[in-house]
């Protein structure tokens, strides 16, 4: 499976928030492939906003979903960190592209994967 390199953690805390069931609901019934496209719209979101706290939650939620055993989750981690102190330092536009990048090779492996199956 090409999103083998992420193990996403299903368990969703609200800290001290109320939480929405219906979007509640649709996160626990999504798939990893979806969580982690969702994730990555939440980072872009909040780079074009310049919001880099908000960004770089996101941006750990997809770090702490790598697996590091595998090369390729060690080079993404590389990236994340980047992005992270280019939100830091304020050059969200940085930041963006390369999540925008990402999200996309990630959508064109989940596509292909789906054509092979």
């Amino acid at each position: 499976m090409v999103g083998q390199a992420y193990k996403y953690n299903s368990n969703i805390k609200t800290a001290g928030r109320k939480s929405n069931p219906y979007l509640t609901k649709e996160i626990m019934e999504a798939s990893q492939e979806k969580l982690l496209l969702k994730t990555y719209d939440f980072a872009i979101v909040h780079c074009k906003k310049g919001d880099h706290r908000k960004a770089n939650q996101a941006i750990d939620v997809l770090m702490n979903g790598l697996d590091l055993q595998y090369e390729i989750a060690r080079e993404l981690y590389s990236l994340y960190v980047f992005c992270k102190e280019q939100m830091v330092e304020g050059n969200h536009e940085i930041a963006c592209e390369i999540l925008t990048s990402l999200k996309e090779s990630w959508i064109t492996a989940f596509n292909k994967e789906k054509i092979a199956v």
